[in-house]
């Protein structure tokens, strides 16, 4: 089974950091969502999930 995990990154650039890290240990794809989330106008600073 694919996992996966799909994450917006809006201000440092910490939570790319922490799933790029979580990915390579674990082994499962990223879905960077920054673009998508930033034209929707959200405003938390954390967003991920993971997909089993």
């Amino acid at each position: 089974m694919r996992k996966a995990i799909v994450y917006a990154s809006v201000h440092h650039g910490n939570t790319e950091k922490i799933v790029n890290s979580i990915a390579e240990t674990c082994r499962v794809d990223i879905e960077n969502r920054t673009t998508i989330y930033k034209k929707e106008n959200r405003k938390e600073s954390f967003l991920f999930t993971v997909i089993n």
